[in-house]
């Protein structure tokens, strides 16, 4: 079971994804773990072929997830087609927020 936060939920809505849309790109996405979070990016090539014919899924191309370290929180979702490149060169360190 997910949680979400307000942000989440709050962004969530602005970019009209539903939970069903978050756990499609959980499911398929590409996970990165970088910056003390996981990063599920779902890009052109990790929506299947039989997926891709459908408008519902293929709109989803480019949404990023960002999960807490251990799965169980969602803090924010965003969409870039362009943004695995900079998730994947971000800082190797986890920065403590207290």
């Amino acid at each position: 079971m997910l949680n979400f936060t307000f942000h989440a939920l709050w962004r969530m809505a602005l970019r009209g994804l539903s939970k069903a849309d978050i756990d499609y790109v959980l499911a398929n996405g590409k996970c990165h773990f970088t910056a003390g979070a996981n990063f599920y990016y779902l890009g052109k090539r990790q929506i299947p072929y039989r997926d891709s014919q459908c408008n519902q899924i293929s709109r989803l191309e480019g949404t990023v997830v960002l999960l807490s370290k251990d799965d169980s929180t969602v803090i924010t979702v965003y969409r870039n087609k362009k943004s695995f490149v900079p998730i994947r060169s971000k800082a190797k360190y986890i920065r403590a927020y207290e």
